[in-house]
């Protein structure tokens, strides 16, 4: 097996700080982790989704 890791994607992490400015209220390193997680899974939700 090999893993190919790539950059994080810029404009991606832009629209995750954009949600995470309009959506949570700044909680430190809270937030730090949530824009690392949306970044690494590549997901920019509000909500995550039930069965899918």
């Amino acid at each position: 097996m090999s893993w190919r890791i790539t950059p994080p994607d810029t404009a991606l992490s832009a629209a995750i700080q954009h949600k995470i400015d309009t959506k949570i209220k700044p909680v430190g390193a809270l937030e730090a982790l949530a824009r690392q997680l949306a970044v690494l899974t590549r997901v920019v939700a509000t909500h995550p989704t039930v069965g899918s």
